[in-house]
């Protein structure tokens, strides 16, 4: 809450709105040439009925986590078990040349906070 300059009554409220979703995630990406540590994070959402895709992984974005150089770490080593070769997503995002991307076989639910 604000008060007035001389600090006797409110003048307003300051709100913030913040929203959660679950995406189902676990793929991320690092910096080329980077030996450890994540990204981001890329996010899925499974389309059913009404899609062109029916019954099938999309690519919703990615976000970037805030964990610590060591959590990073861990869990880029836990993720090397299930690594796979091709993407998950029907709809992958483009190769970029600062970033590689790393696929994982799909099964991580991923809370995300973010301000409306």
């Amino acid at each position: 809450m604000r008060w007035t300059a001389r600090g006797d009554r409110p003048i307003g409220s300051k709100l913030k709105c913040n929203l959660r979703q679950a995406f189902g995630g676990g793929d991320f990406s690092r910096l080329k040439g980077a030996k450890s540590g994540v990204r981001s994070l890329l996010l899925d959402v499974y389309e059913t009925e009404g899609s062109l895709q029916y019954d099938s992984l999309q690519y919703a974005g990615h976000v970037t986590p805030h964990l610590s150089s060591t959590r990073s770490t861990l869990f880029a080593k836990r993720a090397n078990a299930f690594q796979q070769a091709a993407p998950p997503f029907y709809n992958a995002p483009e190769p970029e040349r600062e970033r590689v991307f790393h696929w994982l076989t799909p099964g991580i639910v991923v809370e995300v906070l973010f301000l409306a």
